[in-house]
């Protein structure tokens, strides 16, 4: 799962835990996104830890549901067409994580609760300065993804681009010239995500209830 969809399960799992449980739950995918060195054991903060903790079974979980494994594979083979295997199954792992994200931006209480949680965080209302370091550019970065706001996920050619940076610089970047191309293939997934979204979050939030 990505950002956005982190947020939404730990508020649907928990609503009697403090929002540093839902901030949490981001908090790693934040840690890949900002290059910074985490620094979990210097967090004292139970909910915090609770929800970075939830946010790593919830990754086991989502990835290894059928309907997930299936979109990854066939997001994958499609990406082959104009990127090396290797490229193709990471893009296609971040991408059906990203598409899904989509389906949390359409739904206004999810994105309310998603943005204050960012802008208690912004505010210091959460402690997140042991988080990671150097913790001047932890605080900075999120205040920035803060201001930012939701990113437009129903954009095609944005979500390529997104995917394109995320990769760079690793051993599965692929070219900026290949965005269009990537975005031409990407409104079959979109659609695929939103007549699945439920069924994956339905199952998805029934198994986290017995295992947490």
């Amino acid at each position: 799962m990505n950002i956005l969809s982190h947020h939404e399960v730990a508020r649907r799992l928990d609503t009697k835990r403090r929002m540093a449980y839902r901030f949490g739950a981001m908090v790693p995918d934040f840690i890949g996104m900002f290059d910074v060195k985490r620094t979990y054991e210097l967090i004292d903060d139970p909910d915090l830890l609770a929800g970075i903790k939830l946010h790593q079974v919830t990754d086991v979980t989502f990835d290894n549901l059928p309907e997930m494994k299936e979109l990854r594979r066939d997001m994958s083979r499609a990406f082959r067409d104009i990127m090396p295997k290797w490229t193709a199954a990471q893009c296609a792992g971040v991408g059906k994580d990203i598409l899904f994200d989509s389906l949390i931006i359409g739904d206004n209480g999810a994105s309310a609760a998603y943005n204050l949680t960012m802008h208690q965080a912004a505010l210091d209302s959460i402690d997140i300065s042991k988080v990671a370091k150097p913790p001047h550019t932890w605080m900075a970065n999120i205040i920035a993804f803060e201001q930012r706001g939701l990113p437009n996920y129903a954009d095609v050619e944005t979500v390529a681009n997104i995917l394109q940076r995320r990769l760079k610089n690793t051993r599965s970047s692929f070219d900026a010239s290949l965005v269009p191309e990537l975005a031409d293939k990407l409104p079959l997934f979109q659609e695929r995500v939103q007549d699945i979204g439920s069924l994956v979050m339905t199952k998805l939030m029934d198994s986290l209830m017995q295992t947490t």
